[in-house]
């Protein structure tokens, strides 16, 4: 199975293909060409080829209601939208409201512990810096 994964930012939107067990096919576009060219401009860059579509999204859903349209019909596969939980795949939101924490934090917190599943940092240099805990 060939997916795409998507991690859209308030910046940039970030994007790779897992195939096999490894990311190929990178590519980046800035927010702001998005919004003044459309989305595609997004989807002249983005392969077909692929078996399901996979997005962390902090847009809103707005942005994320047109990408689902766009990036869905341009794959002919279906988009899915990850979502902060209170636990899961190993990990626990200690956030009292689970989902003001973003999502990108999250699936970044649920990678990290899938690849070294020992207490970590994650550290992430977008936007804004944020530094995210697990402990063991």
């Amino acid at each position: 199975m060939k997916a795409l994964l998507m991690d859209v930012g308030n910046s940039r939107i970030k994007w790779g293909v897992l195939d096999n067990g490894a990311v190929r096919r990178t590519g980046h576009i800035s927010q702001q060409r998005v919004k003044e060219q459309g989305l595609a401009a997004l989807t002249s860059r983005l392969p077909r080829d692929v078996d399901t579509v996979l997005v962390s999204n902090v847009a809103g859903t707005s942005f994320a209601t047109r990408l689902s349209g766009v990036v869905g019909m341009h794959c002919d596969c279906d988009v899915r939208f990850a979502r902060t939980e209170r636990s899961g795949w190993g990990v626990t939101n200690a956030y009292t409201q689970v989902r003001r924490m973003g999502v990108d934090r999250w699936v970044a917190m649920v990678g990290a512990w899938a690849e070294v599943q020992a207490a970590c940092l994650v550290v992430d240099a977008g936007t804004a810096i944020t530094i995210d805990a697990i402990d063991g």
